[in-house]
């Protein structure tokens, strides 16, 4: 990153190691700067939505700040999920979500929630 500082690709590489290691802030700071310098593309946030899942899975829950950052983490995640498979072509959404998402361990925070839950629902079954 520092040969090639508009590589989101480092950015959400190296976030995601951050995250696995448990240092959710690093990585979420890592996965906003690929986000901000693109492109803007449904693989960068796809990428940059699997550090924020994994970023609230190692988030503490000790006291409710902790709480509150692991909901945001999630929701941020969600969001971001969300416009990566808005973003591909309707006729590809299904196939991405059978080859990225539906296995992917990265997105195991996810995977309880309501919201995760009606994702795969619909991209699943190749709707919407």
């Amino acid at each position: 990153m520092r040969l090639d500082p508009g590589n989101s690709d480092g950015y959400n590489g190296r976030g995601y190691v951050l995250a696995r290691g448990g240092h959710a802030a690093e990585a979420v700071r890592d996965a906003d700067k690929a986000l901000e310098v693109g492109p803007d593309r449904p693989r960068t946030r796809y990428s940059a939505a699997r550090i924020f899942a994994q970023a609230a899975g190692s988030t503490p829950r000790d006291d409710p700040a902790d709480r509150v950052k692991q909901r945001q983490h999630r929701e941020r995640s969600l969001e971001l999920l969300r416009d990566a498979l808005g973003a591909l072509p309707k006729a590809e959404r299904a196939e991405f979500w059978r080859r990225n998402v539906e296995h992917d361990a990265a997105l195991n925070p996810l995977r309880t929630t309501d919201e995760f839950r009606a994702l795969a629902a619909a991209y699943a079954a190749g709707a919407p």
